[in-house]
């Protein structure tokens, strides 16, 4: 099959958990035969290959701002294939699930992964929420199927919608212990000496948060926060002024591969304070590499962290601050109880998000929407 991305900034994935699916999911169906495109947007690379673990990449303008860069660069990458030989285009997120009729009006399968209520994000003003909680119907009524990657997101658009949504969530690529080289750059870092956060900094991330209670902490550990703000440059320096309060916290900017690896590997703890997530990737890899965890309790949270009915993670009260101060104080004053919590994460993500049976059902999707086209 031709199948054709739409809805990322692109791979090399170096930015959420979108570009990290397609790039996993992408690169699997190359190796088994299928011809696989990425649209890219051109500004966010500054080198541009031809292909990339058997992907062919096209790389698309877009108008570089907050509200329109996504919809723009989603749009012209769109038009350019309504003339080209694809049996399934696959449009993520829901601002370019918006765009997911247009293809079909030209006899293509189209399929939209919702990754979130992007809508809910503090970031998006007046207008782009609208167009963004338009983007929420749409995802289900446009497409010939819509992904969702939670089972809260699922039962959210059976109740909404009544719309008959695949579950198909992201996953975790097999993780290796590393030991601290390349992360001494971020400073004079011992294994399980810090606390860790990994993600993009946005508001619904509350990373303020996280830094405030830690500074209350008596603690000779350091607090290590990888991630960048992108266009929120008013919060990137909010948490910046934060940071420079106490010389324990750490901002260490985005980074990527085997940096964050080694930091996974040795993290005392990893915590997502977050009130809104999709499906929280970084999570999982944390997860993944036996690093035990706090998170909120919000319920995409509860979702990845419940194995058998059990928790294999901490928990604390979402949006409390004081909860979180308390949660930290208790866990650095109990070692003991961290490393057997961590191997049991580790466990129940390895299970559950493994993306070679990801690829699978979304392979099988792909094959039922061609097979009913030429029916």
């Amino acid at each position: 099959m031709r199948i054709a991305f739409v809805g990322l900034r692109g791979v090399p994935a170096a930015y959420s958990g979108v570009e990290r699916a397609v790039e996993e999911i992408g690169c699997r169906l190359a190796s088994r035969g299928h011809d696989i495109t990425v649209f890219c947007m051109s500004h966010h690379f500054e080198r541009r290959p031809v292909t990339h673990r058997g992907m062919l990449l096209k790389y698309v303008p877009s108008i570089r701002s907050n509200s329109l860069e996504m919809i723009t660069h989603a749009f012209l990458a769109t038009l350019s294939t309504l003339t080209g030989r694809y049996d399934v285009m696959h449009f993520h997120a829901l601002g370019p699930s918006t765009l997911s009729f247009l293809p079909r009006l030209f006899g293509k399968q189209t399929v939209v992964t919702v990754h979130g209520l992007d809508w809910k994000r503090e970031k998006w003003g007046a207008l782009a929420r609208a167009y963004l909680r338009f983007g929420e119907a749409a995802s289900c009524r446009f497409p010939d199927a819509t992904i969702v990657v939670s089972e809260v997101l699922r039962d959210h658009y059976a109740a909404k919608y009544e719309a008959d949504t695949v579950y198909i969530p992201n996953g975790v690529p097999t993780s290796e212990h590393k030991v601290l080289r390349r992360a001494g750059e971020i400073g004079e870092l011992r294994a399980r000496e810090y606390i860790l956060f990994v993600g993009r900094l946005t508001p619904e991330k509350n990373v303020h948060q996280l830094i405030r209670a830690f500074r209350r902490l008596n603690t000779t550990k350091n607090l290590v926060i990888v991630g960048g703000a992108g266009h929120l440059t008013e919060y990137g320096r909010q948490l910046d002024e934060l940071a420079a309060l106490d010389s324990r916290v750490l901002l260490a900017g985005q980074r990527y591969g085997e940096v964050v690896s080694e930091l996974l590997s040795n993290a005392y703890l990893y915590v997502l304070p977050s009130s809104l997530e999709g499906l929280p990737i970084a999570l999982i890899e944390a997860l993944s590499f036996g690093v035990p965890a706090l998170v909120s309790d919000i319920p995409e949270n509860l979702e990845v962290i419940t194995h058998g009915g059990a928790k294999c993670a901490f928990v604390f009260q979402a949006g409390s601050e004081d909860r979180l101060h308390d949660a930290l104080e208790t866990l650095i004053n109990r070692p003991e109880s961290m490393l057997e919590i961590g191997r049991l994460g580790q466990t129940a993500v390895r299970a559950k998000y493994d993306w070679d049976a990801i690829t699978d059902a979304t392979e099988t999707l792909y094959s039922r929407l061609a097979a009913s086209a030429n029916a």
